[in-house]
């Protein structure tokens, strides 16, 4: 049976994306590039156990992805960090999706006052 107006488009590119804390636990970065879908509403969320998830808060652009400062994730014990994104799509951009991604992470303290000097 034939079928009229149907397309299929293939990426030629991989769709990257990087979920990253930094060393001191301040900042929480989503990284996303080359062919991932543009995404807005971004939000960060930590969890002790990978089930019972706590809001961070909302993401700032930044170039290239989504960051939040100002943090004070926990140290020596592991943690997930979740990132969501939310991308409109559909005609007249009527519906949308989500995308996440999720990390596992261990903060070691830097240094003896590590609570005192936020980089």
């Amino acid at each position: 049976m034939p079928r009229n107006n149907i397309a299929r488009l293939t990426n030629t590119d991989a769709a990257l994306q990087e979920l990253k804390v930094s060393r001191n636990g301040y900042t929480v970065t989503w990284m996303r590039g080359q062919t991932s879908p543009e995404v807005s509403r971004v939000t960060f969320e930590h969890s002790p156990d990978g089930v019972t998830w706590t809001n961070l808060g909302p993401g700032t652009r930044v170039t290239g992805g989504w960051q939040l400062a100002e943090l004070s994730l926990p140290f020596n014990q592991n943690h997930y960090l979740r990132a969501r994104g939310h991308v409109i799509a559909g005609l007249f951009s009527a519906d949308g999706s989500w995308f996440e991604s999720v990390r596992m992470f261990f903060l070691k303290p830097i240094g003896p006052n590590v609570d005192l000097m936020r980089m």
